[in-house]
């Protein structure tokens, strides 16, 4: 009731015609925060039993909170894919349980974020994108402690569950997962810093923190590794130019550096066998040949100019004579 009142995670169903509408259980991140420290608890216990682990495990209630996740992931694929439905999602804010689901809905969906690719692009698209608050969430800074919550570790743990079901469909296994979630939290590189785009921009700084001989290099990236991907481009470049030229000798038309032919000016140009056999230039209808009429136009224009010339001559006379007899 609170977020209705206040606009959130709710939609007014009379704004819209023909629509279902449909509340998922997932809890708030104070709920997720405190059922991480429960899981935490359980899993550092000293010898426990089996029975203890799995009460401690169910009572953490976070397989619950997973199932959740999961469940509205797989509510979203299916209207999208068998039903051809428009879906709207968002939840109080937007940028922690939306990012969640359209995450694994579009990891359901597509194959293409199955890959090592696809699935950078996809955190790229719908985590740092979307604004999700890393800093906050993460707790990389001093602040509120309230706001620390494993929002993101739970998108990891939902698509490990999915890697345990479906281990031939992805391109990547849980030792990418737990790259990506140890660099979530280790801050060396800059994905993962700020709340949005624009404190990333502001926190620029961090490129130069580990790598000082080279500002353009991401943090603690490896010199060597860095060269031989440099190398790799080149090489590439270079077989792709080598591709272009073998191509540019089927090209229509003149190549780059050479300048095309016209014909010169009063000459028509050959349009057909008789033109090329050194006939005689066609006889326009008052008697006279093309080449007649521009030599005609070009002595008449060089006329124009003498008279022109002798004009300014005169009128610069004219001018001199005026200012002597002032």
């Amino acid at each position: 009731m609170a977020n209705r009142a206040a606009g959130k995670g709710y939609e007014n169903e009379d704004n819209y015609d023909n629509i279902r509408f449909k509340f998922i259980g997932i809890e708030n991140i104070h709920v997720m925060r405190s059922s991480l420290q429960k899981l935490l608890e359980v899993c550092e216990m000293k010898s426990p039993s089996m029975s203890d682990f799995l009460t401690g495990l169910e009572n953490s209630g976070w397989l619950r909170h997973i199932k959740a996740v999961m469940d509205a992931g797989v509510f979203l694929a299916k209207a999208v894919r068998e039903e051809k439905a428009s879906v709207l999602v968002h939840c109080s804010d937007g940028w922690d349980r939306t990012a969640q689901v359209c995450s694994l809905a579009g990891l359901l969906l597509d194959p293409f974020y199955r890959t090592f690719k696809g699935f950078m692009v996809l955190i790229e698209k719908e985590w740092i994108a979307m604004g999700h608050k890393f800093s906050h969430r993460c707790g990389h800074l001093d602040g509120d402690p309230k706001e620390v919550s494993p929002v993101f570790t739970q998108f990891v743990e939902c698509v490990w569950q999915l890697m345990q079901q479906f281990p031939c469909s992805f391109e990547f296994n849980e030792r990418f997962l737990l790259e990506i979630h140890d660099h979530v939290y280790s801050c060396q590189f800059g994905n993962f810093l700020g709340t949005c785009h624009k404190e990333r921009e502001d926190l620029r700084f961090w490129c130069g923190m580990y790598n000082r001989f080279d500002k353009g290099m991401h943090p603690k990236q490896c010199v060597l590794d860095h060269l031989l991907s440099c190398m790799s481009q080149k090489v590439q470049l270079e077989e792709d130019a080598s591709e272009l030229e073998n191509k540019l000798p089927f090209l229509d038309g003149p190549l780059p550096g050479e300048a095309p032919s016209f014909p010169k000016a009063g000459h028509a140009a050959p349009s057909t066998p008789q033109d090329y056999g050194g006939a005689a230039p066609p006889v326009l209808s008052n008697g006279t040949s093309p080449g007649a009429v521009g030599s005609a136009v070009d002595q008449k224009h060089k006329e124009n100019l003498s008279h022109h010339h002798q004009d300014l001559g005169a009128s610069r006379e004219v001018s001199a004579g005026n200012a002597q007899h002032q």
